[in-house]
């Protein structure tokens, strides 16, 4: 079998309680099964969540595509927006554009998110998610401000 991981050689390692054969590789040493019977174990689940999660699907649209929990849909998107880091960009002599979002969460009342973007590339350069607030909105605007000044 070939490693999932790194496309090394694995070799077999026991069985798992339900029967089916656990395979080692020999080059980064991580366990694995042939198939699981649970989606949500592979390794390109959190690719397929990023696919549907930018082309707008909801939660339960996902978990129906995929075969795989509304809750656990919910804690993949939550650790992949974890990994979000905003742009670094040098730009001068551009026009920006501040909007905001209300985006429906399970246990948040009003959950906002505010961003920026460059209108002629069309790519969004600042983001804050929260309230709905000067707060809020500020950060994304001081942040765009400051390249406008250090430009």
């Amino acid at each position: 079998m070939e490693c999932r991981y790194c496309k090394g050689v694995c070799i077999k390692n026991g069985l798992q309680s339900n029967g089916k054969q656990r395979y080692k590789c020999n080059h980064c040493h991580r366990s694995q099964q042939l198939c699981y019977s649970y989606q949500a174990y592979y390794v390109n689940t959190n690719h397929k969540i990023y696919k549907l999660v930018i082309n707008s699907c909801g939660v339960s649209d996902m978990s129906r595509v995929l075969g795989i929990s509304r809750n656990t849909i919910s804690k993949r998107i939550l650790e992949l927006s974890q990994r979000i880091s905003p742009p670094k960009l040098d730009e001068t002599g551009q026009a920006y554009e501040v909007d905001e979002l209300k985006v429906k969460c399970h246990q948040v009342e009003n959950c906002w998110v505010t961003y920026g973007i460059n209108k002629k590339i069309k790519q969004v350069v600042s983001f804050v998610i929260g309230g709905r607030s000067r707060e809020y909105l500020g950060v994304v605007t001081e942040t765009i401000m400051g390249w406008i000044e250090t430009s």
